[in-house]
């Protein structure tokens, strides 16, 4: 069984997807093999030269590493950019979580994404769980964790799907708007609405 985790910037998917953990189901981290993919996936690494410019690595003598403050102003400003580096790398981490669900010993396997929806991705998953914050929630705990200025938190909001949407796409909403104890009760009783247990 493949169960979608998916939620905003700052709604908390990475705290659920260390609790699924913790109950011994294996997490596919989406964001993090697409920044690995991002540097040493030649096809990737030449598509984005194409599309951003060589600056948007910086080339030492033993790896490409992603110039992510160049990168994160060009797509986080223009919806256009932001699909053609979705475009370039999506297809690669696809392929990555098909490798690494056959690598699994687990009957069911999590996978972490943002962008679920914006793929369109629905498909792939036997469900989809939503993990969802109200938008000062979130803003607070980006500001808290990245340092980042509130407006450019609520620009990168702007380019994920609407919470409303989501909510309707989603097999359970997951709300995350309290403290790690308040989820943690909320995330056992999923468990078991769920039969996951």
């Amino acid at each position: 069984m493949k169960i979608g985790l998916t939620g905003g910037i700052g709604s908390g998917k990475s705290t659920v997807a260390a609790l699924f953990e913790k109950h011994g189901f294996p997490v596919y981290y989406s964001d993090q093999r697409a920044s690995t993919l991002m540097e040493t996936n030649e096809i990737i690494i030449q598509k984005l030269k194409f599309y951003f410019g060589d600056q948007v690595f910086t080339d030492t003598a033993e790896k490409y590493e992603l110039n992510r403050l160049y990168l994160s102003s060009i797509v986080f400003k223009d919806s256009f950019y932001l699909s053609l580096l979705n475009s370039s790398v999506h297809p690669f981490v696809y392929g990555d979580f098909q490798t690494w669900c056959l690598q699994q010993s687990s009957e069911i396997v999590i996978k972490e994404s943002a962008l679920i929806f914006e793929n369109e991705a629905l498909d792939e998953f036997d469900y989809i769980i939503l993990v969802s914050a109200q938008q000062q929630t979130r803003i607070s705990r980006v500001q808290k964790r990245n340092g980042l200025d509130p407006q450019k938190i609520i620009d990168r909001m702007k380019t994920q799907i609407d919470p409303e949407i989501a909510k309707g796409k989603s097999d359970y909403v997951l709300e995350n708007d309290k403290d790690l104890k308040a989820l943690e009760s909320t995330f056992n009783l999923m468990l078991k609405e769920l039969n996951l247990l």
